[in-house]
């Protein structure tokens, strides 16, 4: 940036040709991680309770109204379940391989 500055950049300049290119790729890449971690924080709300209340859909909700007919229907509980598990650790891996593409 010092040198940009010195040869004459504008800060408009030298914020559009250096610093953002260096700094969208670690940016987009946190922004997967924590979309990852809040489908996992709503979806642990939802399961206690303090979600969205009962006739909207949602993850945790589902998760736990199912687990009153876990011994006679298990695929209420296990397929959000295992949904939720896939959306998080896809955000993960897209967050992974954003990363390691910008370094």
């Amino acid at each position: 940036m010092e040198a940009a500055f010195g040869s004459g950049g504008t800060f408009p300049a030298v914020l559009w040709r250096h610093v953002l290119p260096n700094s969208l790729g670690p940016v987009i890449a946190l922004a997967a991680l924590q979309f990852g971690a809040a489908i996992l924080a709503i979806s642990t709300l939802g399961f206690l309770g303090y979600g969205a209340e009962p006739p909207t859909p949602e993850w945790g909700l589902l998760i736990s109204e199912g687990r009153n007919y876990l011994a006679t229907s298990w695929w209420l509980t296990t397929l959000p379940g295992a949904v939720v598990v896939a959306v998080v650790l896809a955000a993960g891996r897209i967050s992974r391989s954003i990363g390691k593409e910008r370094a």
